[in-house]
């Protein structure tokens, strides 16, 4: 199977060594891969303690967000697509509560 270059991240450092004068580095960051949905669970589940959202299903749409920053797939799927579907009502997460 042929791995696919999902997305690119940028990484800038800056030093700063005078009001007017910095040096800035650009490093590409190449990022691609596939996380099944019970992974992104997993993860919610132990980030929710630290979540503002109301309810876990707003806890893994954050998830799904750093997927999308990140550049990786949910189950073969864009993570955009499986916030539509978690919006919509196909894919409803567990309960969990801390």
């Amino acid at each position: 199977m042929e791995e696919m270059l999902v997305a690119r991240s940028f990484v800038r450092a800056c030093v700063q060594w005078d009001d007017s004068h910095r040096i800035c580095i650009s490093i590409t960051v190449k990022h691609n891969g596939n996380i099944t949905l019970d992974d992104v669970y997993n993860v919610a589940k132990q980030m929710r303690a630290k979540s503002y959202a109301k309810e876990f299903s707003g806890t893994v749409k954050e998830i799904l967000g750093t997927c999308v920053s990140v550049g990786c797939t949910v189950d073969g799927q864009s993570p955009k697509d499986v916030i539509a579907q978690i919006n919509d009502g196909t894919i409803v997460p567990p309960q969990y509560d801390v």
